[in-house]
């Protein structure tokens, strides 16, 4: 593949990132408001029914949007999984499997939930999602090249705060659940915007990630602190 049809890879990468992370973070926010996401998660089907029909013309419209987020997230991981060199080609692989199921399954679950949301698609997708997210992380590390071991690092730790926010299925509390999307989600957010970020920036002719130095550090930890700041204050 020349440089030209590289770079073009690493953008189409990082577009799908950016609206993934837009779609996901207003779609989440919206049901916090209205829907009483995450703690109606254990409330009883029939108040969750009662609720999203009391809020049907809300909600509807956001199920939608994030069952196009599942759409991006098979998008991102198969352009993601492309960007990686063949000096490890197992993991990326891997990971992709568990990144399509992901969003095939998110999809699922938020299509069907315009009628009663089926958590544990919802639960599905939230597993593989942290499988993919630290399996790619281990991908970066090992092609050492491509991602700073810093950027790497963090899509491992992201990955298990993802894993985590899965445990809901087996009866995690609602204010422990709460906490983890609170700030568990961002975090995850952010690691994915500044891998977008450093492929970006990514010279296509040797391949080599930039590093992720203070600069990095800074305008990351400012996003990170722009997302929970609804948090922080309430």
């Amino acid at each position: 593949m020349n440089n030209s049809g590289i770079k073009n890879i690493y953008t189409l990468t990082a577009l799908f990132i950016f609206f993934h992370i837009a779609a996901l973070f207003i779609g989440f926010t919206i049901l916090a408001a209205v829907f009483e996401f995450p703690d109606v998660l254990q409330a009883s089907p029939q108040y969750r029914l009662d609720l999203y029909l009391a809020n049907q013309s809300i909600i509807q419209p956001v199920f939608w949007l994030l069952a196009v987020a599942g759409c991006t997230q098979i998008a991102l991981s198969i352009f993601l999984s492309r960007s990686f060199e063949r000096l490890s080609p197992d993991l990326p692989k891997i990971a992709l499997l568990f990144g399509v199921i992901a969003g095939m399954l998110q999809t699922y679950g938020f299509v069907q939930g315009a009628a009663l949301p089926p958590w544990m698609g919802v639960y599905a997708s939230g597993l593989c999602l942290g499988i993919w997210t630290t399996l790619t992380g281990a991908a970066m590390f090992v092609e050492q090249r491509l991602f700073d071991r810093k950027i790497s690092m963090f899509g491992v730790v992201a990955g298990c705060m993802a894993l985590m926010l899965a445990l809901e299925q087996f009866g995690t509390p609602p204010a422990t659940l709460g906490l983890l999307v609170d700030y568990g989600f961002p975090a995850w957010a952010v690691w994915l915007v500044v891998v977008a970020v450093s492929l970006l920036k990514t010279n296509p002719s040797d391949r080599e990630g930039p590093l992720f130095g203070w600069k990095s550090f800074c305008w990351s930890s400012c996003l990170y602190l722009l997302m929970v700041l609804p948090q922080l204050l309430g």
